[in-house]
């Protein structure tokens, strides 16, 4: 008598499923980003209109910004009652910090702040820019000159010392701060590809927020 045995074998395939993908709307996480930057700096500059400004305007929902235009500005006499500043790129760069900081002052619209200073930050001369970039968004020049006039430099002042209770010696510019980290691996990708550090910071409970879908992992 003959047995025969059949042996049957089962194969399991494994499936990855994608992570979901959401909307805006859906997601209430906010990253906190600090931007310590000179007007004048071309690599400041090109940080402003070529990575903060498209990555503000897809994630502006997700981001708690501040934006800080001092970097490695020097203040003489901080008790005086006009204090002198000495900047990286000369007097011209210190007039280019002040009018940026009068911009976060007076413009009320975050994107619109962000906007004109990416337009200033495209010409060779910011400082001479600022009319031009203003008028653009449809905010007043005469508010920004005001401003610069009776507290650009108190103001000025103020972000002087958020800086320096930052970083009291800022050795370089771009200094970009993403929910209090300020590494290599963030000053690298702030230059390359800023939103996929934010996309980084945004990834929770197993969720993709919708404008990070594309970005680079």
């Amino acid at each position: 008598m003959t047995t025969t045995t059949t042996t049957t074998t089962t194969t399991t395939t494994t499936t990855t499923t994608p992570k979901p993908v959401i909307s805006v709307v859906s997601v209430t996480k906010k990253v906190e980003v600090t931007v310590v930057y000179e007007s004048h700096c071309p690599y400041s500059r090109r940080f402003m209109y070529g990575q903060l400004l498209p990555t503000f305007q897809k994630l502006s929902n997700f981001m708690n910004l501040t934006i800080l235009p001092f970097g490695k500005a020097h203040v003489d006499n901080v008790s005086a009652p006009v204090p002198h500043f000495t900047c990286q790129h000369g007097t011209n760069e210190c007039m280019g910090n002040m009018i940026e900081t009068c911009v976060v002052h007076v413009v009320k619209e975050q994107l619109k702040v962000v906007q004109i200073i990416a337009c200033m930050s495209q010409s060779y001369q910011p400082h001479l820019a600022g009319q031009k970039c203003v008028e653009s968004t449809g905010i007043k020049w005469s508010l920004v000159q005001e401003c610069v006039t009776k507290k650009g430099t108190r103001y000025l002042l103020e972000v002087g010392l958020q800086t320096w209770r930052i970083q009291s010696y800022v050795a370089r510019v771009p200094l970009v701060v993403v929910d209090g980290e300020m590494d290599n691996y963030v000053e690298y990708y702030a230059q390359k590809n800023f939103l996929k550090i934010m996309c980084e910071h945004l990834t929770s409970n197993g969720y993709s927020i919708s404008p990070c879908a594309s970005a680079e992992k």
